[in-house]
């Protein structure tokens, strides 16, 4: 039965136009037209049978379509915690790739610099806390990434994590969703899995150890029941950073290390040393974010991802190992009388599968070499090392015992940012 013209018109007009352009298809309606005669339906099947050898040839589709780059300039993006350890990285990523970015930041780490500014971003709101659909409404994507980072700062105080990591991150994607952002990234952890034997994919159920796993998977749970049509939602399990940042931090266990043989020839592992930890630099994670807000909706709408890369899930005898490769006059002592982390190991085939072309580019001991070179370029110090300045939960305790901060996290009104 041969297809009518009415019909393949039709056809066309469903095509997808950025699948269209990804797989470089030139669909010509003029050329259309109705076999008159055998001879013209002999030509036609040839010219069909040519077309689909070409399409064969080409490379194979890959599962998010590269946008022009004058499209991304009208993608405005709100970021909060942009002044952190990761959100100043990833400001710079962004706005490098053309991006309209704007940030949200409660300033608690406010003067803990390490080197030269973080990226100039303008700060939408002191607290993301205090935001509102109305202060949405012009935004395409956020990228939530404030909140407390870590187990250290999540027992500053009572439900501290479920307040600020659970309910308050929740009520943000419900903004969102009601003001018409089209994209949500909600960055979570790979602590959510607790305890690993294998590999932990992403659709392996959760088990986590401490409050500050748990509200992270409780708020992974609820925000992705928000996903519609119209709304996409995604998690992004990430992997512990390391690297250099505008805002440095020291009690992530690579940088703490370096910081310690650079510092004092000497390091000294947690527990045995035998524990495996999910490990990617911080500039990567930045590009991985980066390349899930060019992503069309419908492949990432509603998934989890674990954001780590497999291959860099090492023991903290192998990070001493890479830093004594940089410092070779170091020495390390495993503190067998402290408590051991426990084993932990992330898949990264969704994120390869999904992401063909995303690579990651920074390895453990370049990462090193990054850091040491920092550190001998900006100065860092014995007493800088052990202080609040490059230490998240100590720094929050500080400003708590001040009165900086009152016991919800806020900031007094009489205190000055």
């Amino acid at each position: 039965m041969w297809i009518t013209r009415a019909n393949l018109v039709l056809l066309i007009d469903c095509v997808d136009e950025t699948t269209a352009r990804s797989r470089s298809l030139r669909l010509d309606r003029a050329a259309l037209r109705f076999p008159s005669s055998r001879k013209d339906r002999r030509a036609d099947t040839k010219q069909s049978a040519d077309r689909v050898r070409s399409v064969k040839r080409r490379p194979p589709f890959l599962p998010f379509a590269p946008r022009p780059p004058q499209w991304r300039k009208w993608v405005r993006v709100l970021v909060t915690g942009h002044r952190g350890y990761l959100g100043s990285v990833l400001g710079n990523v962004l706005l490098r790739g053309g991006f309209d970015v704007i940030g949200a930041d409660a300033g608690w780490f406010s003067g803990c610099d390490f080197g030269g500014p973080d990226a100039l971003v303008a700060n939408a709101a002191e607290d993301f806390r205090d935001l509102s659909p109305a202060d949405l409404a012009s935004f395409d994507a956020v990228v939530h990434l404030a909140g407390l980072c870590d187990s250290a700062s999540a027992d500053q105080g009572d439900c501290l994590a479920e307040a600020i990591n659970h309910r308050a991150a929740l009520w943000l994607a419900e903004c969102c969703r009601v003001a018409g952002v089209g994209r949500f990234l909600l960055a979570s952890t790979c602590e959510v899995y607790g305890r690993t034997l294998r590999p932990a994919s992403e659709t392996d159920p959760v088990s986590p150890q401490n409050a500050y796993a748990g509200s992270n998977a409780e708020c992974e749970r609820d925000t992705l029941r928000l996903a519609s049509f119209r709304y996409c939602p995604v998690v992004l399990r990430i992997a512990s950073a390391y690297g250099v940042s505008p805002r440095l931090r020291l009690d992530q266990v690579v940088n703490d290390h370096a910081a310690a043989a650079w510092l004092h020839r000497r390091i000294r592992l947690r527990g045995s040393g035998t524990a495996r930890r999910p490990l990617l630099h911080v500039e990567d994670i930045a590009r991985t974010i980066a390349a899930m807000l060019l992503a069309p909706a419908g492949t990432i709408r509603g998934q989890v991802f674990n954001v780590v890369d497999e291959q860099a899930c090492v023991t903290e005898l192998e990070i001493a190992a890479a830093v004594a490769e940089v410092s070779p006059e170091i020495s390390w002592s495993c503190g067998f009388d402290e408590y051991d982390p426990p084993n932990l190991v992330a898949s990264s085939e969704k994120l390869r599968r999904t992401f063909r072309r995303l690579s990651f580019s920074w390895t453990l001991t370049r990462g090193v070499r990054q850091l040491h070179a920092a550190m001998d370029r900006y100065g860092l110090t014995p007493g800088d090392w052990r202080s609040d300045r490059y230490r998240r939960a100590l720094r929050l305790r500080t400003l708590c015992e001040r009165g900086g901060l009152n016991d919800q996290l806020h900031r007094p009104s009489a205190a000055v940012a």
